[in-house]
């Protein structure tokens, strides 16, 4: 008995340290990926590489976390898992509405899932046309799925709701303030100039790609 109670209280406080080091991983996604970009002269996809890479690895680090508290686990609390049925499943669906929203998101996940499978170019449906850029890979979808189960399963109190909204509000109010000093032009970074240059190499591009499909179907026909 004393045993097993000091296994409980092991486990109890890492899982409370992984919990806190879980929620400033959440945190920090929430205040910094908004705030994160740079300009064209450094990334030709300004906005969208550093805010997900940034994104991308917070979240596995929260996936990892979330694995090693799932290790740390006693093993009489795993068997006291319950075995997964229709009915029982029903009951815990029909016991609290706001977990239709965990079905939702796990739809969007198995959906992605087959869609991925069934494609006919897998590493394009799994990694995204351009895998360092935001899109609808499944790759993101995972993504936003773990962030989604780790908060959903880990915020519990309501002094953490507080913090959770009081980042989303900072984040909020410091990229419309810098939208208010670039409108005044009391900041500028230097991206208006570049813009143009940008869409010039992007439109390049996309004329040069479709010159190498219409060669390609012309080979064929011959």
């Amino acid at each position: 008995m004393t045993v097993s109670k000091n296994i409980w209280t092991l486990y109890g406080s890492r899982s409370a340290w992984i919990t806190r080091f879980m929620e400033f991983l959440w945190l920090l996604a929430i205040f910094l990926v908004p705030l994160l970009f740079a300009t064209p002269a450094i990334l030709s996809n300004g906005y969208d590489v550093p805010k997900v890479t940034l994104y991308r690895s917070l979240v596995g680090l929260m996936g990892a976390l979330w694995v090693i508290e799932w290790g740390l686990m006693p093993r009489s609390l795993v068997g006291q898992v319950p075995r997964l049925s229709l009915v029982q499943f029903s009951r815990w669906l029909l016991g609290q509405p706001t977990r239709w929203v965990v079905v939702a998101a796990g739809t969007v996940v198995v959906a992605g899932l087959l869609s991925t499978l069934l494609s006919p170019s897998i590493p394009v449906s799994l990694w995204g046309s351009e895998p360092a850029t935001d899109g609808y890979s499944f790759y993101n979808t995972i993504c936003h799925f773990v962030m989604f189960a780790v908060i959903a399963t880990h915020l519990k109190t309501s002094a953490q709701l507080w913090r959770f909204l009081g980042a989303v509000v900072a984040s909020g109010v410091a990229v419309g303030l810098y939208g208010i000093l670039q409108l005044r032009k009391r900041i500028d970074l230097g991206r208006r100039d570049e813009i143009g240059s940008r869409g010039h190499k992007l439109a390049k591009r996309d004329k040069r790609r479709t010159e190498i499909l219409q060669h390609s179907r012309q080979t064929l026909r011959r």
